[in-house]
């Protein structure tokens, strides 16, 4: 599996077809799950999209706890 993880942006890669992006968009202040190419989404009309939510930084610094699985991703701040 294709790991990598940078401030802006970042992905779980799967396949040249398949990924889940996971970061932090600085322009907005906003963590976020990026799903829209993750394999399977028919289930679930929410589940292929963009998630966010706010985050603001102290003094620049970003701390992200995320647990990488077979089957999920979780992030915790």
């Amino acid at each position: 599996m294709y790991r990598r993880f940078i401030t802006d942006w970042g992905g779980l890669r799967v396949s040249t077809e398949q990924e889940t992006l996971v970061g932090y968009a600085s322009e907005t202040l906003e963590v976020y799950v990026d799903r829209t190419k993750s394999g399977c989404w028919d289930f679930h009309e929410d589940f292929a999209g963009r998630h966010v939510a706010p985050l603001e930084t102290a003094e620049n610094r970003l701390d992200l706890h995320i647990y990488v699985d077979r089957s999920s991703i979780e992030v915790f701040f």
